[in-house]
């Protein structure tokens, strides 16, 4: 399905349907689970960002690259700062999320966290502007 130029994967769909039963189904058959969409964003960017973490966790147990980049650079630490989203930023940064990974502006998540309650977790973690 192609929504103005939006091509998500069937794994991104259920992510950004709240579909935890239909993520776990997807992963049980073998879903990339780096795959990603049309920007490079993938399933795991996704959950981060709107905040889903159960489902950032099962990502991440079925061996997403919590490192991946989409195609601005931005890895899922600096959309989940972005979007103000401190419980997936402390997940993420738990399970080896560079805290100094800069995008192609060359800023951290750091940088992008719009929230002191998120910039001070990337502080306490190392973070650097």
């Amino acid at each position: 399905m192609s929504i103005m130029g939006f091509e998500p994967t069937k794994l991104i769909q259920a992510v950004l349907n709240h579909d935890s039963s239909g993520v776990s189904r997807l992963l049980a058959s073998g879903a990339d689970v780096n795959a990603g969409d049309n920007q490079g964003k993938t399933a795991l960017m996704w959950a981060a960002e709107t905040g889903q973490v159960d489902l950032v966790n099962a990502l991440i147990r079925a061996g997403a690259n919590v490192n991946a980049r989409d195609v601005f650079g931005w890895p899922a630490l600096s959309s989940s700062a972005y979007e103000r989203r401190p419980e997936s930023v402390r997940v993420l940064l738990a399970n080896g999320a560079d805290v100094n990974a800069r995008d192609k502006d060359g800023k951290t998540a750091l940088q992008r966290a719009r929230s002191s309650e998120v910039a001070q977790i990337l502080t306490d973690a190392g973070g650097q502007e």
